[in-house]
């Protein structure tokens, strides 16, 4: 979904720098860091059909979270 809209808008959603990284939160559920947003599938968050907003963002992150994003554990 977010290679789609990086090409619609033509900037890269996944990109993140030292402190800013790619974020989208649906329900109450918050997707965070390239690796997991890459793994995760519309219908892996429980859609098949419809409508729905899914609200991206790119989050500032402080540097114990930074360590845990790039190994790619969220918890």
């Amino acid at each position: 979904m977010l290679l789609y809209f990086s090409k619609e808008f033509e900037d890269d959603l996944l990109k993140f720098d030292e402190t800013l990284h790619p974020s989208c939160a649906f329900m109450n559920k918050q997707y965070q860091g390239r690796k997991e947003l890459e793994c995760t599938t519309l219908r892996s968050m429980g859609l098949g059909s419809g409508k729905v907003l899914i609200r991206f963002n790119r989050i500032l992150c402080q540097l114990w979270r930074l360590h845990k994003l790039k190994k790619g554990s969220n918890k």
